[in-house]
């Protein structure tokens, strides 16, 4: 089991407040950034604290649930008793009711409401006054019937139609009552919600007046409404608000419109009617849903936009008349007459009354109030502009469903004109503003022009994005495998890969429609062997009706000539379409030339086996007789008596036909190895030597491989001619000589066209062994042997440094020196020359070499920055990068930039092939892993591995928000113990720096201003106290927040609470991934935070560490004995208390710490090295390049 001591389990979390009279040492942050004016704040740093003042937060504890807690448990024990004794039919007719309705009302809206409650709907729920319903949501699940009658994969309907006997029990019934209850309670606080309860009203009021359109609006967005409406709930109610807003305003207009025309009605019918007609007409416009909203935006309407304008101005219109008619000068007007007969109104009008002045003044003001409503061109225009801007509504949707990103913009953008749309109907039209709406009117066309085109070309955009991506998608142009053509298939990936990239540039989706077309019916044209845009299929023999011999050479042929059609294809590929005529006319000539020659070597090859039929050799005494006489007669030469026999003649000329056409295909395919082995291992050692010297005297092709290959093959030719020697001792023997002799003159031609340094090394290697004297070669060919030779020797010298293995080299590159001065002077050499007499020379001195330090001492390569001040080594796809730190005391020393990221760890081992050291090293081996705190990292079967289980974590320990990622190779490891990390530094030919280097380090590179470090903050204080609820709720399986994390050893579980915080926000719970640096401006990143680090006290060598032997164990436990209290921890964590002071070490005791702490990680670090002469003089022979001819 583990041992816990160091890691106290916490004690619960409670409410979150502020620490007092505490405070931090903030010695390590860099000073304070000049303050941000006030105005400018929220744009610049939304939210963002000021960083280096990081008071404490202290989570304090309540523990009054437990007294409640005993009442409540007592009231439930007593409730138990009298439901025993009371108890009555357990699945009546009422329980089985509420049942079926719970089954009901859990899928019909229950279930998709809580299930699209995000955390920001709750924030909403409780602003608005619905906290009621939040609470109700917290024991949702208890209300799912499944729960309640323990089936949690049945069917709803089904359970709800036949309920199960676990749905009867008293429990269940109980259960079902309280679920039936809470989801009333929930509709309940719904429909009495004020907002709720005003827009019904409102839509009454609209219905009565005849305004049915506006009355539609306000009804869609009611079905919208929760409980029941499928829309987001925390929009849908502020939505609510807002409309709920817009109709109270048009209530409260309605209601004083209806006061003055109450008192209008007694006097003046006419009018009173043209005021009432004209509220009637307000409700003009067609019914429209709910527009696309994003927060913040009310529902727009035509008809409440309408009622609210238009209702304002007949108000105070009605308010004027209303006035005028009380005041004295209507006292004479005769209200009854008025009313009753309607001459008053035409009196009036006409001019026959003496205040008739007054009521043409109120007339004219009539006629300008409908001239405005007739003459504004505003809502005819308005409706234009949203017409054009609805056309927007297509593509924005498919934006939305592929890239809501690309789509939000255009979304604000189209919002935004509808804003502006609406701003300019509510305008006054005013003669004074009339100018300004016609500017506003021209701006806005403009800009509903330009959305439109923006969604047309994001929307082709999109399009042709998507065609691109099929475009890369792997297709094959041939379904069928067998018909395919690798070459012409590779040229349809290509070509399908370029068109996607064209297309992405121009969005043209018809040209590439007609490109992509023109390629394929190209291709298809290629692939046809039977097209003339075609080659002619490739040579195809009857291997079964010739012997071991033929068949061989046919087979060799054969594939031969199948690939002789790719590579042509290749090549005429090999710049894209469209093809170049001219030139693949060439190369389609070419191709029926090396088919001709290939088809008629084929017809030479049967022939000759027909000829040379029964010959176990052409040279075989068999046929060396009179009677045979067909190789004695090609000795003796063709003025031979037997050459007039036609039978000779006919066998003697395709034997040199076929030698003569196995070259020329040889040189068409540039692969004469297959051929020439066929001839010399099919024991035809006439053919094989015919060939072999013919190649003597062409381009032979003299590659390191070939030269192997064909010194193989002249051992064989050796054999054959020492055979021969024994029935012919003066043929043999020139055979032989023949074949010593032209070993070093075909060397030198492979010397001479080798590619690389690899090449001539295999060449050089071969000097000796082909009888090669160096002597008389060209000064480049000497160079190279000698060369070889030297650093081949000093491969032999001992490995460990010291005085006389530097003597040694010192001594060999002196001879070298020596050597290479005796040959012909190269320019090329005088550098190489004057490196080795300096360093030879008496007064030569160490110097430094980054060359030979940390990572490039285990074989990664070195780049040098800025003069050494920094220097990025690499392997593979690794990077780490060190910047130099020279400190006031001490020598200047080398940091890693970042932490040891756990993939590059896993890896070491891998290359190392020390996955079972790494594995030993490593804590918690054994078949239980007892950690329980994060971690990047678990054992593998043969290896250290990723860890694939959340961090090992219980997924329901996270809330939904606070979900971390899984961890990736580039997160640093952590779960080290001092030996591990050694040993991993080792690896690396690094070390641990120690405190005074950490410190150094720490003064030189501070945290950044306004840089957030990944400390305890927010983000984790909430993953504590929602971890502590689940654990005081009984949830199995779940750790405290702070499990293993390091702590002093002097600190007690009181000294570090569980809720001690930083008031600050990464937005990280966890551990953020170690960066790739690898540029000269890099600088050490997570010195404060992230992961503590280890290190010692004074300068350590971990190279003990893998050493090869004693074991892996027995060399970790002498090394844990004997620098056990050398280690310590310096920088805080994500994890770490906020009392703990990041700069002050924390000594570790290797021993308590032998199972690695949760927050603990490395950084590496190794001191600039000093060479010695000698050890300078073998890296530069080691590094001394060939030279070519």
């Amino acid at each position: 089991m583990r041992d816990d001591s160091n890691h106290p389990d916490p004690e619960p979390l409670g409410q979150i407040d502020p620490r007092e009279g505490e405070s931090t040492d903030t010695s390590w942050m860099a000073p304070d950034p000049p303050p941000i004016p006030d105005r400018i704040r929220k744009k610049v740093e939304p939210g963002r604290p000021n960083l280096p003042q990081l008071p404490k937060v202290q989570v304090k504890v309540d523990h009054r649930w437990l007294r409640y807690g005993f009442i409540g448990g007592g009231a439930i024990v007593l409730g138990l008793v009298l439901a025993l004794v009371f108890r009555g039919s357990p699945f009546d007719e009422t329980a089985r009711a509420q049942w079926q309705a719970l089954c009901t009302d859990y899928a019909k809206w229950f279930s998709p409401l809580e299930g699209s409650i995000e955390h920001q709907d709750k924030t909403v729920l409780r602003d608005v006054g619905l906290s009621s319903v939040v609470d109700i949501l917290a024991d949702a699940e208890k209300f799912d019937p499944r729960f309640i009658a323990e089936r949690p994969g049945s069917n709803l309907a089904a359970i709800g139609q036949e309920p199960p006997a676990s749905a009867k029990t008293p429990q269940a019934i109980g259960a079902t009552s309280q679920a039936v209850a809470a989801l009333s309670r929930i509709e309940a606080a719904f429909a009495k919600w004020p907002t709720i309860v005003a827009l019904e009203s409102h839509h009454v009021m609209f219905k009565d007046h005849g305004w049915d359109r506006a009355a539609e609006f306000v009804e869609l967005h009611l079905k919208d409404a929760p409980p029941y409406g499928k829309a987001p709930v925390g929009q849908t109610l502020m939505k609510l608000q807002r409309l709920e807003a817009q109709t109270t305003s048009i209530a409260h207009a309605v209601k004083l419109l209806e006061e003055e025309l109450a008192v209008l009605a007694p006097y003046n019918d006419p009018v009173f009617d043209a005021l009432a007609q004209a509220v009637r007409d307000l409700d003009h416009e067609p019914p429209t849903a709910p527009r696309s909203q994003t927060n913040g935006d009310a529902p727009y309407s035509p008809q409440l936009a309408g009622l609210t304008e238009t209702l304002g101005a007949l108000e105070a219109f009605a308010n004027r008349f209303k006035r005028m008619v009380e005041s004295d000068q209507w006292d004479t007007i005769d209200h009854a007459r008025f009313r009753e007969t309607g001459r008053a109104y035409t009196m009036l009008a006409q001019g026959e009354h003496p205040h008739s002045d007054i009521f043409r003044t109120w007339l004219a003001e009539v006629d300008n109030y409908r001239g405005v409503a007739e003459e504004d061109w505003r809502p005819a225009w308005a409706k234009q502009q949203r017409e054009a801007l609805a056309q927007t509504t297509p593509p924005l949707r498919k934006l939305q469903a592929a890239d809501h990103l690309t789509a939000k913009p255009l979304a604000n953008r189209i919002e935004e004109l509808h804003s502006r749309i609406d701003s300019v109907l509510d305008s006054p039209n005013q003669e004074g503003l009339a100018n300004e709406l016609q500017i506003q009117r021209n701006l806005i066309e403009r800009d509903v022009r330009d959305t439109v085109a923006s969604a047309e070309k994001l929307e082709q955009a999109l399009a042709a994005q998507q065609t691109a991506d099929q475009l890369r998608a792997t297709t094959p142009l041939i379904p069928q495998a067998g018909k395919r053509s690798p070459a012409i298939e590779n040229a349809w990936l290509a070509e399908r890969q370029r068109l996607a990239q064209k297309l992405e540039k121009d969005n043209d989706l018809a040209a590439a429609a007609a490109d992509l077309e023109t390629a394929r019916q190209t291709l298809l044209a290629l692939n046809d062997s039977n097209s003339p845009q075609s080659l002619p299929p490739a040579a195809t023999f009857d291997l079964n009706r010739h012997d071991f011999t033929t068949a061989k050479l046919l087979e060799v042929l054969q594939t031969r000539s199948a690939e002789q059609r790719q590579a042509t294809f290749a090549v005429a590929l090999g710049d894209g379409l469209p093809i170049d005529t001219t030139r693949w006319s060439k190369l389609q000539r070419g191709y029926a030339k090396q088919l001709k020659a290939t088809e008629a070597l084929a017809d030479l090859a049967t022939r000759i086996e027909r000829a040379t039929a029964g010959a176990y050799r052409l040279d075989d005494p068999a046929v060396s007789t009179a009677e045979g006489g067909l190789a004695a007669e090609v000795d003796a030469g063709k003025k031979s008596a037997l050459m007039r026999d036609p039978s000779v003649a006919e066998a003697v000329d395709p034997v040199w036909a076929r030698v003569e056409a196995i070259t020329a295909v040889a040189k068409s395919f540039e692969s004469w190895v297959p051929l020439y082995e066929a001839a010399t291992q099919s024991h035809e050692p006439a053919l094989a030597f015919a060939m072999w010297r013919h190649l003597a005297e062409v381009d032979w092709p003299g590659r390191s491989a070939t030269l192997t290959a064909e010194f193989a093959l002249q051992k064989q030719l050796t054999q054959h001619a020492r055979a021969i020697a024994q029935r012919d001792r003066e043929r043999g023997e020139a055979l032989v000589a023949e074949l010593a002799e032209a070993r070093p003159a075909r060397w030198l031609l492979a010397m001479n066209a080798a590619g690389d340094q690899a090449e001539i090394d295999a060449i050089a290697a071969m000097a000796q062994s082909m009888n090669v004297e160096v002597q008389g070669l060209p000064i480049h060919a000497q160079f190279n042997v000698r060369l070889y030779r030297m650093q081949s020797a000093l491969g032999t010298l001992p490995t460990a440094p010291g005085p006389q293995r530097d003597a040694e080299i010192l001594t060999m590159a002196r001879a070298f020196s020596d050597q290479v001065r005796a040959m012909d002077e190269d320019p090329k050499l005088t550098p190489m020359l004057e490196t080795l007499d300096g360093l030879t020379a008496q007064n030569a001195s160490p110097r430094e070499m980054l060359a030979e330090a940390g990572p490039a001492a285990r074989g990664w390569k070195a780049q040098a920055h800025d003069g050494g001040q920094s220097v990025t080594f690499t392997r593979g796809d690794w990077a780490l990068t060190f910047v130099r730190i020279d400190p006031e005391r001490g020598d200047p020393f080398y940091l890693c930039t970042t932490e040891l990221p756990v993939g590059l760890a896993i890896d070491l081992a891998r290359w190392d092939g020390v996955e079972d050291e790494l594995l030993a090293v490593m804590p918690e081996r054994g078949e239980e892993d007892t950690r329980k705190g994060p971690s990047v990292w678990v054992h593998g079967e043969s290896s250290l591995e990723i860890n694939p289980r959340n961090w090992l974590r219980t997924p329901a320990a996270y809330l939904n928000d606070l979900t971390p990622s899984p961890p990736r190779p580039d997160y640093p490891i952590n779960y080290v113990t001092a030996e591990s990390a050694s040993y991993l530094a080792a690896r690396l030919g690094c070390r641990l720096p120690t405190v005074g280097q950490w410190t150094t380090a720490m003064q030189r590179f501070p945290v950044p201003p306004r840089t957030v470090p990944n400390l305890r903050d927010t983000t984790w204080a909430r993953h504590a106290q929602h971890v502590s609820q689940l654990i005081q709720a009984g949830a199995p399986g779940i750790d405290w927040a702070n499990s293993d994390v390091f702590r002093p050893a002097t600190n007690t579980a009181s000294a570090d609470p569980v809720g001690d915080f930083h008031p600050i926000n990464d937005a990280t719970l966890w551990f953020k991934p170690s960066p790739r640096h690898d540029d000269a401006s890099a600088t050490p990143v997570h010195l404060v935070g992230n992961l503590a680090e280890l290190v010692t006290l004074s300068p350590i060598d971990p190279t003990p560490l893998i050493d090869d032997e004693p074991s892996i164990d027995q060399r970790r436990d002498a090394f844990r004995r004997e620098h056990k209290n050398q280690f310590a921890v310096l920088g805080a964590s994500a994890l770490s208390p906020a009392s703990l002071n990041p700069t002050a070490p924390q000594p570790l005791n290797v021993f308590i710490g032998a199972k690695g702490y949760a927050d603990v990680g490395i950084r590496l670090a190794f001191e600039v090295p000093f060479v010695s002469p000698a050890r300078q003089a073998e890296l530069a022979l080691k590094n001394q390049p060939y030279l070519t001819p």
